[in-house]
């Protein structure tokens, strides 16, 4: 994976497998009673690039922040119309001690934030929101498409 992700820009497709394999192993190490996992993927994905792991710290937040003692849900929606990608997560926000990290505020969303500036200026959207106990983000980016 470091090595195809070395790159500048990335198989859509590719970038999608690693959420997939990302979340099959979460899904493998929460009690599916307590945990809800639901991960949604719509579009044809063959063609398109996107820069290396600008998913993945998005999909590592739901888990890192939405699960604590109690019950959770965790949904993630990826949909591609061959322009648009839409990234979008719902997450309860566990109830746990925050650590320092936290309590100043995580990288992940930051990172992001900066690189799609970056790398899809004028071209890309990120809100996020707390309500009601959820965190919601929504990403979406316009992407090249290599098959026209």
């Amino acid at each position: 994976m470091l090595y195809d992700t070395s790159c500048e820009t990335f198989p859509l497709e590719k970038e999608v497998e690693i959420i997939q394999t990302y979340v099959g192993l979460q899904k493998e190490r929460v009690n599916p009673e307590l945990i809800q996992v639901s991960l949604t993927i719509e579009g044809d994905f063959s063609g398109a690039t996107i820069s290396p792991l600008l998913l993945l710290p998005l999909a590592e937040n739901c888990f890192k922040h939405g699960i604590g003692k109690g019950q959770s849900k965790i949904e993630i929606l990826i949909r591609f119309d061959r322009k648009h990608l839409l990234f979008k997560t719902v997450n309860n926000i566990a109830k746990r001690e925050k650590t320092d990290t936290e309590k100043n505020g995580g990288i992940g969303i930051k990172n992001v934030e900066k690189r799609l500036t970056l790398i899809y200026p004028d071209r890309h959207s990120l809100s996020y929101s707390e309500k009601d106990g959820n965190f919601q983000l929504e990403m979406k980016v316009e992407l090249a498409n290599n098959k026209g």
